[in-house]
């Protein structure tokens, strides 16, 4: 069956299509609705396109209608428009967003808060990563990195599809979204166009009232009409109040200008409310411009997806090229193209699919942050359109509480004024009725008195009748009835009336004159009151239709099946008598025909000889316009009753009437029988929906039904590979507890290297904790002597540059040989080569102790000097800076800076020379390593380095021993098993060979179990009956595992029957009791004679069933 209706979620844009035609009726459609996206039955709104409210009427039609038409249902959340807020041009969002945020979080599913995305971000290529080195790439390492790279690939495309389909599901979303809003806002303007409509109709009625009230006119009627009119009691003024007409007369203007007053006020709220639901529509069509998609970027995304694809595709057929190929096929040539390959890959190609990815990433959550802001908007502008609703209901319900009662009063009033003018026209008529009721009695009057003569008579004519027959024919009818003459029947009729048919008439006749007065008086007040209406101010309409009423009222006559004419009756027109003259005539000739046609009527003798006819006077022919002779239309005397035959002819026009009516009848009967066959009509198409509904049931009846068989057979299948995967795991149970052993040697081996490990952790802590405290002293003394140094440089820099200055003043006079200058300049060149050669010599010791911690000093192109770490700079330095040992010579062979060597060859060429700019430069070389306190910042940061690197291996350590503690408790013992050990338990094997029990599987030379077969099923030897049954009861018993103890028997203590439906399981021991085989009640399990066994008790911890 087509799907013929798509249901739209309004705040999410979810949509579902589905055919109307499985639902019954609309409340199974809204269970439907209710139940898909969890609304509450009474929070229900649903709308159709243009706004239009689903009503039942409505989807009875889209039940009933067979086109290929979709229909479209916009589902809402009444809660959703909890957030009221007025419409403002310019709205603000901040105020309700929390609001708005619990009611998305509460009531909408799936609803992504605050931009809080859960979508993973793409990975870069392994490749990224990968050293691709020709001399590192091997047919191994080439099959490794394209393996991981194919599926870096194959998870990467099933990224971007599916981020592709998150971005079209936005798209599609939040163009219906977008829709649902337009539908509500027409909704709005439906709702806001049924008030202004209720608002013009009482405006109109107003109106209408206001032109056609008759509030000023009725005083004027009464003063100088009712006045002047005279009934049966005297004037018309006494039906009148005229006290109350004026209360109502003064109450009708106050209420004129209440609802005047009502209605301008409802006027001015409905513009409001305009304006209003204007700021609705602008803020619904800004909605829709701000978050229309843009189909541009559709577009980019289709060519991005497209070039995505293409590239996938070219790399991942390369790459399976590359795998087909065996390792026979990599020659040199091969792999430098396949290393051309991966360095493309990775420099290119992974970079361009990465950046599609993370492009696609980016619009993914671009348009769910997008969707989630259009859903703020829409919740804001629901609160909106509910604010303008509340408004106009209150409009609506003013209009139909208010101002309806103040209209109805209003109407109420000016009939009451009306009633004034149209009571002249209602009294004549009163007047017209009561003649044509005096008319009618005096008619039926007469009636009676015909009546009772006719039936006097027609009742003598019997007994005559009756009396000649007898007399005729009552000898021989004796026989069948002993008194014929008797005449009950005709006597029970005349019993009939009170006082008997004569009675009847003398009655009617009496009051026959009284009829007649009464009837005559009053067509007197009646013609004096139509002459004295027509001079009055009365409307045309009113006298004619009065002198209507009295011409028919004159002319009633009573209608029965014989009319009977009385001679004091008026004489007819001259018309009438006309038409009576040729109705005798043809009445004449009809009853000429009748005589000739009649043999009875014939002269003896002619074509028969006449003989008797004894019921010729009582019995009629077929046809009465043939035979007249019984007719009422003949008096005694043989004419023609005139009366009769009008009175013929009106049942004539009374039977056509009749027949008319039943015409209607008929058409009304055929209408109501299409109406029937059209409900026919549905009932057929709704059971042939409820057909097919059943069709469509039974179908999914045997679909289940069959699914249900199919998964039955599966669960068969499945059990039986489960069984033998059960035996296969018995099977590999045996080789998993061989492989316990090995496991058992290696754990003691890796616990020997904790140990081991734990040792060299400890004395390395021991030697840095010594080795920091050492460096921390020769620090501080560094410090301070560099601090001396300092001083030292500096004064004697100051005391070098005064010896200068002096020397060139002395070089600028005369030279004067004086012994005493002389030796004051041999004593001051011989002090300052022995402070350079100290400086020297701690520049040396400095550079030594940064080379010690692993620093080199360097400098660069530009000649600054930095300080750099170098890893192995420390190989073959065992002595530390503080050991007195160390001397300058020393040095030479270990200090590795150039930056050393280059000063140091500066200092060697001074020894020799006496240049003052060699000097110079020596000592600008040497201050260097102290400008900007170089020096000391490399020393701080390397000994915070240091700290930090302790602070981690401490940190490792800690993490070590704490891996090592659970380890050990985690440890399955093997042998002597203690309070608290973890222990393997196994159940033992039953041997049923003949030997003795100190031979027995219990007592196994390898362990506390014999693992060299399962655990038997439980079957007992065939012995004696009893033997059998006390055996059933019997359990094997349970024993620790200790593969490495071969004296010592471990058996489980199971008082609980924790091992009931278990194959093993690992527990710890909480109890331990010792035992020796000497006596049988010491030796349950049949072990040799003076073994040592322990009953265990223990806790699962770990088993499998």
């Amino acid at each position: 069956m087509s799907e013929s209706a798509r249901i739209i979620n309004a705040i999410t844009g979810e949509t579902v299509s589905t055919n109307v035609k499985f639902f019954v009726s609309l409340e199974d459609f809204k269970d439907f609705v209710c139940h898909k996206w969890y609304i509450p039955r009474n929070q229900l709104l649903i709308l159709l396109p243009y706004g239009h409210k689903l009503k039942i009427s409505t989807f009875k039609e889209c039940l009933r209608s067979s086109t290929l038409e979709q229909y479209e249902f916009y589902i809402y959340d009444r809660r959703l428009f909890s957030v009221v807020n007025q419409p403002v041009e310019e709205p603000s969002i901040e105020e309700h967003r929390s609001k708005i945020h619990n009611l998305l979080s509460s009531y909408v599913k799936d609803s992504m808060l605050g931009g809080e995305s859960t979508l993973l971000k793409p990975m870069t290529s392994p490749l990224v990563s990968g050293d691709l080195d020709s001399e590192k790439l091997s047919y191994r390492t080439i099959t490794s990195l394209l393996t991981t790279n194919l599926g870096w690939l194959s998870a990467l495309e099933i990224d971007v599809h599916y981020f592709r389909s998150m971005i079209q599901d936005c798209i599609s979303q939040i163009n219906e979204i977008l829709q649902c809003l337009s539908v509500c806002d027409q909704y709005l303007r439906l709702y806001c166009y049924d008030v202004e409509n209720l608002y013009n109709s009482n405006v109109e009625f107003l109106d209408q009232l206001l032109q056609n009230g008759l509030a000023s006119k009725w005083k004027q009627c009464y003063n100088s009409v009712l006045n002047q009119l005279h009934g049966l009691d005297g004037p018309l003024q006494q039906y009148v109040d005229k006290k109350m007409l004026d209360r109502n007369e003064e109450t009708l203007k106050s209420l004129d200008s209440q609802a005047n007053s009502k209605l301008k006020v409802i006027k001015g709220k409905l513009d409001s409310n305009a304006n209003l639901r204007e700021c609705v529509g602008n803020e619904v069509t800004k909605i829709r411009n701000d978050f229309t998609p843009n189909k541009a970027e559709d577009k980019l995304e289709n060519v991005m997806q497209e070039k995505f694809d293409e590239m996938v595709q070219e790399t991942r057929s390369k790459s399976r090229e590359f795998l087909d190929q065996d390792s026979s096929d990599f020659t040199e040539s091969g792999m430098e193209e396949i290393r051309g390959f991966l360095i493309n890959t990775k420099n290119e190609v992974a970079a361009k699919l990465f950046t599609i990815a993370q492009s696609l990433f980016t619009q993914t959550e671009k348009f769910q942050d997008f969707k989630f802001r259009l859903q703020e908007k829409v919740v804001m502008a629901f609160g909106q359109i509910a604010f303008v609703q509340v408004e106009t209901l209150a409009l609506k319900k003013s209009l139909l509480e208010d101002c309806n009662k103040d209209l109805e009063l209003y109407q109420n009033f000016e009939l009451e004024f009306a009633q004034i003018e149209d009571l002249p026209m209602i009294y004549g008529l009163y007047l017209i009725e009561k003649y044509r009721r005096e008319s009618w009695l005096l008619q039926i009057m007469s009636h009676g008195v015909l009546l009772s003569a006719d039936i006097r008579k027609i009742m003598d004519t019997e007994k005559s009748c009756r009396n000649r027959w007898t007399k005729n024919f009552g000898n021989i009818a004796s026989i069948f009835r002993n008194n014929l003459n008797s005449f009950s029947d005709i006597e029970g009729f005349d019993e009939m009336f009170n006082g008997g048919v004569k009675n009847v008439g003398i009655t009617c006749e009496e009051q026959l004159d009284k009829c007649k007065q009464s009837l005559e008086g009053t067509l007197r007040i009646i013609e004096n009151y139509m002459k004295t209406l027509s001079l009055l101010e009365v409307p045309k309409e009113a006298l004619d239709v009065l002198l209507q009423n009295l011409t028919e009222a004159k002319g009633f006559q009573i209608v029965t099946n014989q009319s009977f004419l009385r001679q004091e009756s008026a004489a007819p027109s001259i018309t009438q008598l006309n038409g009576y003259k040729a109705r005798i005539k043809k009445l004449e000739s009809l009853l000429y025909e009748a005589k000739i046609s009649d043999p009875g009527h014939w002269p003896s003798g002619v074509l028969h000889t006449s003989h008797f006819r004894p019921f010729h006077n009582n019995v009629s022919t077929v046809s009465s316009k043939i035979t007249l002779n019984s007719s009422g239309l003949l008096e005694p005397n043989r004419n023609v009753n005139v009366m009769k035959v009008l009175e013929m002819e009106k049942e004539m026009k009374n039977l056509q009437t009749q027949v008319e009516e039943l015409n209607t009848d008929s058409n009304t009967m055929r209408d109501q029988i299409s109406v029937a066959n059209t409900r026919v009509s549905d009932l057929e198409l709704e059971r042939c929906a409820f057909k097919e509904t059943m069709l469509n049931l039974n179908r999914e009846l045997s679909r289940l039904t069959e699914q249900e068989q199919n998964q039955k057979n599966d669960l068969v299948q499945k059990q039986s590979m489960y069984q033998n995967q059960l035996s296969h795991i018995i099977n590999e149970n045996q080789t998993l507890l061989q492989e316990i052993e090995i496991i058992g040697e290696k754990y003691r081996k890796l616990q020997e290297v904790q140990e081991q490990k734990a040792q060299d952790i400890s004395k390395i802590k021991a030697d840095y904790e010594a080795e920091k405290v050492t460096w921390l002293n020769g620090l501080h003394k560094l410090e301070d002597e560099n601090g001396e140094l300092k001083d030292q440089v500096s004064s004697l820099k100051e005391e070098l540059s005064r010896l200068h200055e002096s020397q060139e003043e002395k070089r600028t006079e005369k030279p004067a040989p004086q012994v005493s200058d002389d030796n004051e300049i041999v004593k001051l060149g011989t002090f300052n080569k022995s402070m350079e050669s100290k400086i020297f010599e701690i520049f040396s010791s400095d550079v030594f102790i940064l080379e010690n911690i692993g620093l080199l000093l360097l400098s660069d192109d530009d000649e600054h000097v930095q300080i750099k770490r170098v890893k192995g700079l420390r190989k073959g330095m065992n002595q530390s800076i503080l050991d007195d040992s160390v001397q300058v010579t020393q040095l030479e062979v270990s200090v590795k800076s150039p930056v050393y060597h280059s000063i140091k060859s500066i200092h060697d060429e001074i020894q020799t020379q006496q240049e003052v700019e060699k000097h110079k430069l020596l000592l600008e070389r040497m201050n260097k390593l102290y400008d900007d306190k170089l020096y000391e910042t490399a020393i701080i940061k390397r000994f915070r380095d240091i700290e930090s690197l302790a602070k981690k291996l401490t940190k490792e350590n800690k993490k070590k021993k704490e891996t090592l503690e659970r380890l050990q408790n985690e440890k399955i013992t093997l042998k002597n098993l203690q309070v608290g050990d973890l222990a393997l338990f196994l159940p033992t094997r039953k041997n049923n060979s003949t030997m003795d029990s100190s031979t027995s599987s219990l007592n196994s030379s390898f362990s506390s179990v014999d693992l060299s077969t399962p655990p038997p099923l439980d079957a007992a030897p065939i012995h004696s009956v009893s033997k059998e049954k006390s055996k059933k009861n019997r359990k094997h018993p349970w024993a620790a595992f200790t593969a490495l103890d071969n004296n010592t028997r471990y058996f489980l203590k199971d008082e609980n029957e924790i091992t009931k439906g278990k194959d093993w399981f690992v527990g710890r021991i909480t109890d331990l009791e010792q035992f020796i085989a000497d006596s049988p009640a010491n030796n349950p399990y049949k072990l040799e004679k003076n073994a040592v066994w322990f009953q265990v008790s223990a806790n699962v911890v770990s088993c499998q069933v």
